[in-house]
């Protein structure tokens, strides 16, 4: 299976993509369906791929949407980064490569280096350059 096909099938990419696509979707409701699939996902034995796809969810969708829309892509981003996912029994901050979840948005760094160039004649650079104007104070993006 091709990895775009792969990731259309991945609950984060749908999480995001209803975003864009239903006017009537939130960046709050997303990001809370984001959490919640976090939490699910750290008692998995590979939490990590949740975090992944996410950050792929996002460029998808971003490659595939108009520049006016992709506000609500940023916005997601950006509430993500306000919110530290924590252990619902110990309440410790979750980490990931000792990076708190989503507060330094793990994983979204190398991700978007890596998979940026993939895409060619879609509208990433606008989203882009308004997401790391937002984060760049992070150094886990990247940026710092």
């Amino acid at each position: 299976m091709a990895f775009v096909a792969e990731l259309e099938t991945k609950q984060e990419f749908k999480f995001l993509n209803t975003l864009v696509q239903n006017p009537d979707a939130s960046p709050a409701d997303t990001v809370q369906q984001i959490r919640s699939l976090t939490l699910a996902s750290a008692e998995k034995p590979d939490p990590d791929s949740h975090l992944y796809y996410t950050a792929c969810g996002v460029l998808e969708v971003a490659a595939r949407t108009s520049p006016a829309q992709q506000r609500k892509l940023i916005a997601v981003i950006h509430q993500l980064q306000s919110i530290a996912a924590t252990d619902p029994t110990t309440g410790t901050p979750l980490r990931h490569d000792g990076d708190l979840i989503f507060t330094d948005l793990p994983t979204f760094g190398y991700t978007f280096s890596d998979e940026l160039g993939s895409f060619s004649n879609c509208p990433l650079v606008i989203f882009w350059t308004e997401a790391s104007v937002l984060i760049q104070g992070n150094r886990s993006f990247g940026f710092g």
